[in-house]
């Protein structure tokens, strides 16, 4: 008996890619808006740019979609002014990170000097920019001017990133740091590891404005009571991370204290 012959299989139909009408639909504009944007002809303007993307984005268009937002990408630094080595590494590195960046990337630096009026000089560089800004980058201490000033300006839609040392109770995007308070608690661990079982703790911090600081001194605090009772500490000798201050700190511990057993320094410089 012979083989009847067999119909040929279906052809695989293959998908069809969105097309400039489909992406037109789904973002509420023409298909020559479309043909600008996607081939980065002509002039259209940001928000329409975004929303042509995110609209051939949904429909999985394949092809290399352009970035939504053309022209220079401003960020801005402000960084307390402090002559320790910590801020002083700190400000060099943006400088360095300037030059490697893409040309459309441009990071603007301000350093508030120390001294009267830090707060409201940080808030007014904050609210004041020199120039429109895509993004903030703050590496300062925490005040309630200084948590206002960051408040009103993410409610404007600026995204900002803390650094080293957070700002409590600001919907900022990112922290960039450590986790300080947990630092603390280890440093806390060591400490009564090694010393002995009764004596005095000398707390040495930088200003405790810092939330940085502040954590940390909360957490060896806490660990050396939990954990360590027989060792007490004493009241926390805010140094500003100057040697003098902290070798006059230490002297006058060594003075009044004959039971000084050992040395938190938490401090940026190593004095």
């Amino acid at each position: 008996m012979s083989d009847l012959p067999q119909e040929p299989a279906p052809a695989t139909r293959r998908k069809r890619s969105a097309r400039f009408s489909d992406i037109a639909a789904e973002a509420g504009v023409s298909e020559t808006t479309v043909n600008r944007v996607l081939n980065e002809r002509g002039s259209v303007s940001a928000a329409t740019r975004a929303r042509v993307v995110a609209a051939a984005r949904r429909l999985g268009v394949p092809r290399l979609l352009p970035e939504p937002r053309r022209g220079l990408t401003r960020f801005d630094v402000i960084l307390a002014g402090s002559g320790t080595p910590y801020f002083q590494r700190l400000n060099l590195a943006f400088q360095r990170a300037m030059h490697m960046l893409d040309k459309k990337v441009v990071i603007h630096r301000t350093l508030v000097a120390e001294g009267d009026g830090q707060d409201e000089r940080i808030a007014r560089a904050i609210l004041s920019p020199r120039q429109k800004r895509h993004g903030l980058i703050v590496a300062v201490h925490d005040s309630i001017t200084v948590r206002a000033a960051l408040r009103q300006v993410i409610h404007t839609g600026v995204p900002v990133v803390t650094l080293m040392s957070d700002i409590a109770d600001v919907p900022r995007l990112h922290y960039a740091g450590i986790d300080n308070y947990r630092a603390g608690r280890t440093a806390g661990h060591f400490l009564g590891r090694a010393l002995p079982a009764q004596g005095r703790i000398l707390l040495i911090s930088n200003a405790l404005q810092y939330q940085a600081h502040a954590e940390r001194i909360h957490g060896v605090q806490e660990v050396l009571a939990e954990r360590y009772p027989g060792l007490l500490c004493g009241e926390v000798r805010q140094c500003h991370d100057q040697p003098d201050r902290c070798h006059a700190a230490v002297a006058r511990a060594v003075k009044a204290w004959p039971d000084l057993v050992g040395i938190y320094n938490c401090v940026f410089r190593r004095t």
